[in-house]
Formats: C-alpha cells, sequence, structure tokens
C-alpha cells in the first residue's frame, strides 16, 4: 500500500510548480499574444505527461471556471514534442464561458489539465499530392499547424490557402502567412474578406475552379464554421482528389423532429423527458445533468457512452441506430425514441 495517494502527492507538488503531477498532464501558461480581434494565442509549458500532437490535431483543455469543471477543446497551432512547450488560438465567443475565461481571465503561471491529442485532419509534410486549405475564421487554426509543418519541409507540395473572414482584423497570422508566401513559390494565400468595403465572393464551385484549375488533383482540407463546412463540401467534394473536413459549430438535430422522448440513465436511475430536437448533451445538460465532455463535434470522444436500449441518429451522417446496444456520442446524437443511456 502506497505511503501516500497521488492525489495528495499530487497536491503538494503543485505547491511547488502548478504543472507538476505523479499522473496528470498539466501545462502552465507561460505567454499570451493577441492575434486577432477578440482572439488569443496561449503557450502552455506542459508537464512530461504530455505526449505531443500531429499537426491538425487537438486537444482538450479543462479549467475551474466560476466552481464548475468545464472542458473545450482547441487545435494546437505550433508542433509540439513530447513536454515541449504549445500554442492554442482561442477566440473570445459572447456567451463562451470557457473562452473568455481562457482569453481574459487565465493568468500567467495558471495550470490547466490536458488531454491527449485526437483528430484525423492531418497530412505528411513530405506527401506531393498539391493541397488546397479552404479555412473560415478561426477554422485556420488546425490549418496553420499542418502549414508551419509544410514549411519545414519547404513545401514539398503545391500548397494553396483560401482563408474567409470578415475583415482584415480578424485574419490571424496574416503577416506570417503572407511571409511564407514571399518565402516559398510553392505556397500561396488569398484573404477573402467577406465585410470589407469590396466584400470578396463566399466559397463556391466557380471560385474554386477560377483560382485553381487542377482542383480534381489536389487533397482538399477545410475548417470552420458549420455553414462553411457544408458550402465547402458541396463546392469541392465531387470535383477534388480528397476532401476532409472539421466543422467547430454544434450539431442540432432536423426542425421537423419535434415533441419529447424519455432519456432513462441507468446508473442514476432516473428518467428524463428531453426534446428530440436537441443533442443528446444539450438535452441532458439542460437538466441539470453534469456529464464529460470536450469538443462538442463528435470527434474526441469524450461524452461516448453505452446506448443499452432504442434509437438515435447521427447528426452527422443523419443515419438512424438500429436499436441494439452501442456506444453513442451524445454531442452529435439525437434521440430518435424513448432511449436507456449507461450513465
Amino acid at each position: 500500500m502506497p505511503l501516500i495517494s497521488a492525489d495528495a502527492l499530487d497536491f503538494w507538488l503543485q505547491r511547488l510548480n502548478p504543472a507538476l503531477s505523479v499522473s496528470r498532464s498539466l501545462a502552465r501558461l507561460v505567454a499570451r499574444t493577441v492575434v486577432a480581434h477578440d482572439t488569443v494565442q496561449l503557450t502552455f509549458a506542459p508537464n512530461r505527461a504530455f505526449a505531443g500532437a500531429r499537426p491538425g490535431q487537438h486537444i482538450n483543455l479543462t479549467a475551474e471556471v466560476d466552481g464548475r469543471h468545464l472542458t473545450r477543446c482547441y487545435s494546437v497551432t505550433s508542433l509540439p514534442q513530447r513536454g515541449r512547450r504549445f500554442d492554442l488560438v482561442v477566440k473570445r465567443l459572447a456567451h463562451g464561458r470557457m473562452s473568455s475565461f481562457l482569453t481574459q481571465r487565465l493568468r500567467i503561471g495558471d495550470a490547466l489539465e490536458v488531454g491527449p491529442a485526437f483528430g484525423e485532419m492531418h497530412s505528411e509534410a513530405a506527401d506531393p499530392t498539391p493541397r488546397l486549405l479552404l479555412a473560415g475564421g478561426v477554422g485556420i487554426t488546425p490549418l496553420l499547424a499542418q502549414i508551419r509543418d509544410a514549411a519545414g519541409a519547404g513545401f514539398a507540395a503545391p500548397t494553396t490557402l483560401l482563408y474567409w473572414a470578415k475583415r482584415r482584423a480578424d485574419l490571424c497570422f496574416a503577416a506570417e502567412l503572407e511571409a511564407l508566401q514571399r518565402q516559398f513559390p510553392n505556397f500561396s494565400v488569398r484573404f477573402l474578406l467577406t465585410q470589407s468595403e469590396q466584400p470578396q465572393p463566399r466559397i463556391s464551385h466557380s471560385l474554386l475552379l477560377a483560382q485553381l484549375p487542377d482542383l480534381a488533383s489536389r487533397s482538399v482540407f477545410a475548417c470552420g464554421p458549420g455553414g462553411f463546412v457544408r458550402e465547402a463540401e458541396l463546392a469541392v467534394a465531387s470535383h477534388a482528389l480528397r476532401f476532409q473536413s472539421e466543422s467547430f459549430e454544434p450539431l442540432r438535430a432536423a426542425a421537423e423532429e419535434g415533441g419529447e422522448v424519455i432519456v432513462r440513465l441507468a446508473k442514476r436511475g432516473i428518467e428524463l423527458p428531453v426534446q428530440r430536437g436537441s443533442t443528446l448533451l444539450e438535452a441532458l445538460e439542460g437538466q441539470g445533468i453534469s456529464l464529460r465532455s470536450g469538443c462538442r463535434m463528435g470527434i474526441c470522444n469524450t461524452c461516448a457512452c453505452k446506448s443499452l436500449e432504442g434509437r438515435t441518429r447521427d447528426l452527422r451522417s443523419q443515419a438512424i441506430s438500429s436499436g441494439e446496444p452501442a456506444s453513442v456520442r451524445l454531442c452529435v446524437s439525437a434521440a430518435v425514441t424513448d432511449l436507456t443511456l449507461d450513465l
């Protein structure tokens, strides 16, 4: 039997350094830099438990905000190795408790819990396949890590970035991207400002084809709000060599799926009426149920649990489950029938 528990040892270690822990992956804030309107870059120094990330991946940050533990995911914009410093870019949202805390209240020296990296939208810097990167707003963040990785390899493949934002002040790292364009003939960037004095066109197939006649030979990566990514998929998916995307907008069920169903939480022994038009995560949180969650996009698997009985709809594909016991991601699933969850 150990003489002191891991939690007790962590308590005393963190009196010496907030990022010290015998088991948990923690990171201490060491720098904050404003990179665009309402957007900051946070630089963290992690402990040795942090395993690093691949370009384009995300990590979950957990913080105590007003007495509640909140977990949200953010893209790693630097190229961190195990135990090395890494950067995240956070845009403050009007009603975002976590984003407001990180951009306005987190202080240099404070430590947060860091989850393992996740996400499949990454590419190998040495891959010679031409690439097209489509960014909407803060959706530039996972693509920026890919760009920096490719720059380190001298841009082995022709790479074009089309980056949409409302105004010039909303662009992140514009000067760095323009400098890379001047340095590397294989890299080009175009900023499309939708609310400037001369508004630029929104994403469309005709716009992309005019910019890139070789679209059919390109691997395309898109990230941004849900509407932007949906438009990108319509414009590109059937015309490009490969299309991969991520959206940071929470999903909702189809409007026609109204009414209520009963969700039973087996371990808690309670039944709750929930709206069929909400994700299960939103619906249960609205009933005061505290649940582990992270990306809220169906990527990180933090909110996954087992559905024991009943049918759900996956809001990404609109597929309806068979009703057999299976894992369900609460943030991107809605109840179709009464449901029993292993919670």
